[in-house]
């Protein structure tokens, strides 16, 4: 685009006199285009999270709190904790993980598990893989593309039917976002670490999208999972990202409650996490 305009620009200083006024105006767009940075949120990096004048923080669990929500199956015919352990005992015995689709065959038996607990008959739950996150920079930020790898969605059975059917289709729809609570997650073979920019502005893209102050996300190898929250400035530029410390399933399972319960706490948004 940048490039374009910039053509259009020469074009007119080469042209008949009166036309000041417009090359003027295509040369303050093409500045301002030069000063955002454009890419997919995979090439993000902490330098990526600074010039975005996004801030971290950490967060911390209420004890004991988190366990309850993975302990025990909530909804009729739910996977229940033993069904989903030798789902993944399965998975571990037969799969590799060197790559990204082994990791996110591991992934998906958590997500389905937390989906299956948090649908009701008045409540709904699905899960919307490869979603896009496109947006519009705002000024003197970052505009970042791409897709997240999963989108969660809770709420009216009739909007996360919507969703099931056709994602896109279903957010075009405004009103949509006043019937569900949303949170998103991105898969990584390698350390989550060293992806959680990427994650970070993925969820930047995402709330500026549906209109958020705040959003939840998460990135994960499978084994190891690092929860987050957006939470965008009061006026406009920037943000914070406060995170737990990562949590891994462990060899035993025995940290899979955990990371359970907090699938279903993220896209329910309740409160059992606290700022430090």
């Amino acid at each position: 685009m940048v490039s374009s305009l910039k053509m259009v620009q020469d074009m007119l200083e080469e042209e008949a006199e009166g036309v000041q006024e417009i090359i003027d105006a295509l040369g303050s767009i093409v500045n301002k285009l030069k000063e955002i940075e454009h890419g997919p949120s995979e090439d993000a990096t902490i330098l990526s999270l600074t010039k975005a004048n996004i801030n971290m923080d950490l967060l911390r669990l209420k004890e004991g709190e988190a366990p309850k929500l993975g302990d025990k199956a909530t909804a009729p015919g739910a996977l229940t904790l033993e069904e989903t352990k030798k789902n993944i005992m399965c998975i571990r015995k037969y799969v590799s993980f060197e790559t990204e689709a082994g990791c996110r065959i591991l992934i998906n038996a958590l997500l389905i598990h937390a989906a299956s607990n948090l649908s009701t008959s008045g409540v709904g739950a699905a899960i919307a893989p490869e979603f896009r996150t496109e947006t519009p920079s705002e000024s003197g930020g970052s505009a970042y593309s791409g897709a997240v790898d999963y989108l969660m969605v809770l709420g009216e059975p009739w909007a996360t039917e919507l969703v099931l059917q056709s994602p896109e289709f279903a957010f075009a729809h405004k009103d949509v976002l006043k019937y569900v609570t949303c949170s998103i997650y991105e898969a990584k073979p390698n350390n989550v670490l060293k992806a959680l920019p990427q994650a970070v502005m993925a969820a930047v893209v995402q709330s500026q999208r549906f209109g958020f102050q705040t959003f939840r996300s998460c990135v994960t190898t499978g084994e190891e999972w690092l929860f987050f929250v957006y939470s965008k400035d009061a006026n406009g530029l920037g943000g914070s990202v406060s995170s737990l410390p990562s949590i891994r399933l462990k060899d035993d399972l025995s940290g899979l409650p955990l990371v359970l319960g907090l699938l279903c706490d993220w896209v329910c948004c309740l409160t059992i996490i606290t700022d430090l």
